[in-house]
């Protein structure tokens, strides 16, 4: 029921924004698809032009970028007016998510601060809060600006806007964080994201069992496998734990490809470290395969989760 409430309050809102408080601010809001579209182009166009234009053949590597045969002068006033044009539709944009969201979050928070108060029926409690009321106004305030500046919509349009504002006026590098509006546009992309983004606490969890099975492990190869890794780099516990976490996903099979071979050519036979043989497979595959096969199975089943709702 509350829920219907709700969605009639979001359907309002947004015949009122269509509708316009002048007929200015509903031709933007009925736009409003357009708008994003042209964005999504404009923020392709710019970070391509600063892609090509950026070098230090023709002067500065970060201050003078050139353009085919365009002047620097020329590809900057180029940069100067897709950035104001794309920093304008990006306003746009802002304002009305700010105008569809914040009523809606504020009915909300209104609803459910009436249910607690019902809830709270003794008389003891009451004059507790009569007492406390400006602290109690303080506290309604802090949770609804709590609830609204965490609207992820919200969180992602403010620094979208502040990037295209530092690149506007300070560098367009500050553009490159606007391509991330493509990904913002497309489902299966946000989906992607979301996958990764809604499981994070088990991620962070198997990511910290990974850190402690790594610790345990260059333990051991502190004590018997320090004179294996190249350059002295096992000379401490912490650099060897640090370095051996690195090269779990730089080097081939794990940190113990980054160790020293364990096999010594001798005159008529190879030499055989056994011990190094069946730690290097036990390292590699509980951190290499398992752990590592955990986190993707995770995001691969969190994604099918997202994509058979979203169908």
């Amino acid at each position: 029921m509350r829920e219907s409430q709700y969605l009639i309050t979001d359907l309002k809102i947004n015949y009122w924004l269509k509708a316009g408080i002048t007929k200015f601010n509903g031709l933007l809001h009925h736009y409003l698809d357009l708008w994003r579209r042209y964005t999504n182009i404009l923020v392709i166009t710019l970070n391509l032009i600063v892609i090509i234009s950026y070098d230090n053949q023709t002067g500065s590597r970060d201050t003078d970028p050139k353009l085919f045969d365009l002047t620097v002068n020329q590809t900057k006033l180029l940069l100067y007016v897709l950035g104001g044009a794309t920093l304008i539709l990006i306003t746009i944009i802002f304002v009305n998510t700010i105008a569809s969201k914040v009523p809606v979050k504020i009915i909300r928070h209104q609803t459910d601060t009436a249910k607690i108060k019902k809830m709270q029926e003794s008389t003891e409690v009451n004059q507790k809060q009569k007492k406390h009321a400006l602290f109690e106004k303080i506290d309604n305030l802090w949770n609804l600006s709590f609830k609204i500046l965490t609207d992820i919509s919200i969180m992602y349009l403010s620094v979208l806007l502040t990037m295209a504002l530092l690149g506007f006026f300070f560098h367009p590098f500050f553009y490159i964080y606007l391509i991330t509006y493509s990904v913002w546009r497309s489902p299966t992309l946000l989906s992607v994201l979301k996958a990764i983004w809604y499981p994070r606490y088990t991620i962070g969890l198997t990511i910290g069992l990974m850190f402690m099975i790594t610790y345990i492990l260059v333990a051991i190869s502190y004590m018997y496998y320090a004179g294996d890794y190249p350059d002295n780099a096992c000379y401490s516990l912490w650099t060897c734990l640090v370095i051996s976490y690195d090269q779990t996903f730089k080097a081939g099979g794990g940190f113990g490809g980054y160790l020293t071979s364990a096999y010594t050519a001798k005159t008529s036979i190879i030499d055989i470290s056994y011990g190094r043989v069946i730690y290097d497979n036990i390292a590699f595959l509980m951190i290499g395969i398992l752990l590592i096969g955990i986190i993707s199975g995770i995001i691969i089943d969190t994604f099918a989760d997202l994509r058979m709702k979203n169908n």
